[in-house]
């Protein structure tokens, strides 16, 4: 292997058809005044195959030069057919674009694609899968994120499953948000984390007519119901292994609402705290905490239904 080259693909078209994708290997180098791999890292060779197959034939040169000039495209509008300019202006664009840049004008050109009229939904549908074969998904709003942080990991698919389950629209709007918001405003994402956990507690309180409502009904305070109501005492548990476990979710929940009140944009605006230099890491993190510890208690809850009687986690 090479230093400071990585193997990528480079796309090219049979130019007697819109549809005739042929693939050939090309590197693609490091290039040290960006930081960046210039590659096709994010917009694979199928994708824009996908692309010029689709857009070919229902967009003139008029909707193909306003379409990608306003998504941020590199350059004017190459010459030629509409197929050639297709090809030439999105192979210009993917290689003078960084990762980032490339999911924003991804998300910018499929827009109208994917929400308008224009296109039939059989070819939304092929877009769709096609994305999907990239480890991409299209969110409304004209943004493209990555499966790959998307519902992958085992506590969030536990938590969709559980939530499916039990029907609970504020809890699954939550979910949503924060997934599809983590590459793109991470602040939103971490607020959308708080949320989650929020509102499985105050669907549990309201679920059980022993229980009181706090009187203030902060992420903090509901927790402190539900964890009491469902037996989470570290105290009360011999194996010290799992009393550590157990005891750090207190920890995550009580760091998850204090990221919310400090660092989300529910709050920053309205504080003389320094604002968070808050990452898609950082969202994440508190996404997948929030995720492990939904699930926790909503299996707990599950399981309670059914045991008799009650005993400590």
């Amino acid at each position: 292997m090479i230093p400071g080259v990585k193997f990528a693909m480079r796309v090219q078209f049979d130019e007697t058809s819109c549809a005739s994708p042929v693939y050939s290997a090309e590197v693609g180098r490091f290039r040290p005044e960006t930081g960046q791999m210039h590659c096709m890292a994010i917009i694979t060779p199928p994708l824009a195959a996908t692309i010029v197959e689709e857009f070919c034939e229902p967009y003139g040169h008029e909707d193909i030069n306003a379409t990608f000039a306003r998504s941020g495209a590199v350059g004017g509008p190459p010459e030629g057919s509409r197929k050639t300019k297709l090809r030439v202006w999105l192979e210009t664009t993917i290689h003078k674009l960084d990762d980032e840049a490339q999911f924003a004008f991804l998300g910018a050109v499929l827009h109208d694609f994917m929400e308008g009229w224009k296109f039939s939904a059989e070819a939304k549908e092929r877009m769709t899968v096609m994305l999907a074969k990239a480890n991409l998904r299209y969110v409304n709003g004209g943004q493209v994120i990555s499966v790959l942080h998307d519902v992958s990991d085992v506590s969030t698919v536990s938590l969709e499953q559980l939530i499916k389950k039990r029907n609970f629209p504020a809890v699954n709007d939550e979910f949503r948000r924060a997934i599809e918001r983590v590459e793109t405003e991470p602040r939103e994402a971490a607020s959308a984390a708080a949320n989650i956990l929020e509102a499985i507690c105050k669907e549990y309180i309201a679920d059980h007519s022993h229980l009181a409502a706090p009187r203030s009904l902060d992420l903090s305070s509901v927790f402190a119901v539900v964890s009491r109501d469902l037996g989470f005492d570290p105290k009360s548990l011999e194996d010290d292994d799992l009393r550590r476990i157990l005891g750090g979710l207190f920890s995550i929940v009580d760091g998850i609402a204090a990221l919310r009140t400090h660092a989300s944009s529910a709050h920053a605006q309205n504080t003389s705290r320094r604002v968070y230099t808050l990452g898609k890491r950082h969202a994440r993190l508190a996404v997948h905490a929030a995720h492990t510890v939904g699930a926790f208690i909503l299996e707990t809850w599950e399981s309670r239904a059914t045991a008799q009687p009650r005993r400590a986690v």
